[in-house]
């Protein structure tokens, strides 16, 4: 495969991606899961294997669970918006990784991640996603077929 098919299936593998993240956050912009998030939250910090996150969950998320529920369906919202558009494709990438690693850390060690909220399986975060971010971080998949190509005379990689 040539470099620039290898470029163009890491495009459409960002724009998937992006799309992914959109399908997962508008759920997550209603009202059901602003109700619901609460219990979540109190449930991913119940024997949670992680010392430090656990803490961050009982002193941070958990008071201000309204700011951090809406907080992840803005966050999810931009990643994939600025995903599929290849604007800041790097930065974004780099955003849902630390998001979905925060999830992970929260969720693993549940057997069902997501109770409350209804996710398919697929969509849950995954070591596989994070290895996807970051292929998408270090290639700069905004530099084809998005806006990253068009605006970015810049040689930083967060474009």
């Amino acid at each position: 495969m040539s470099d620039s098919n290898t470029k163009r299936w890491i495009a459409f593998a960002r724009i998937i991606v992006g799309l992914l993240f959109i399908q997962n956050a508008l759920p997550k912009l209603g009202a059901s899961y602003l109700l619901h998030f609460g219990k979540e939250a109190a449930r991913w910090s119940s024997n949670n294997p992680f010392p430090f996150f656990k803490t961050f969950l009982n002193d941070i998320v958990i008071p201000h669970q309204q700011m951090f529920a809406l907080s992840i369906g803005i966050v999810e919202l931009l990643v994939g918006c600025c995903l599929v558009v290849g604007f800041m494709a790097g930065l974004a990438s780099l955003t849902g990784f630390v998001h979905v690693t925060a999830l992970l850390l929260a969720t693993s060690h549940l057997s069902q991640p997501l109770e409350y909220i209804s996710t398919p399986t697929w969509a849950e975060p995954s070591a596989y996603t994070l290895l996807v971010l970051l292929i998408l971080f270090v290639s700069r998949s905004g530099r084809i077929w998005g806006l990253g190509a068009k605006l970015g005379t810049s040689r930083s990689i967060l474009w």
